[in-house]
């Protein structure tokens, strides 16, 4: 049984086969580009940014996520959870660390 592929392995996998691709066929690039009308070319774009008040979750499988995440994040004792971090900085800390991590 061969162990699950992480993400920088699979990640440096794809980018060697696309790579290979390139290498393989010199002038495929080429060809692609002058056989689209440049016509058919729109401009790029322009990104703008946006309040993240105007984004709202839908019901579906992301918004039980979020739910599932933000009961978890209340259930948590914030004490607990902020112990390592305050320690980290030399501040006092009398909360009993979470373990497994």
């Amino acid at each position: 049984m061969n162990p699950p592929l992480g993400r920088r392995p699979f990640l440096a996998a794809a980018g060697t086969a696309a790579a290979a691709a390139l290498t393989m066929a010199p002038g495929a690039a080429a060809r692609a580009a002058t056989a689209i009308p440049p016509q058919a070319v729109r401009p790029a774009t322009r990104v703008q940014p946006f309040p993240l008040p105007d984004v709202t979750l839908l019901d579906g499988p992301f918004r039980d996520n979020q739910r599932r995440n933000t009961a978890y994040l209340r259930f948590v004792d914030i004490d607990r959870l902020l112990h390592t971090f305050r320690r980290n900085v030399a501040l006092p800390s009398t909360a009993q660390p979470c373990g497994g991590w």
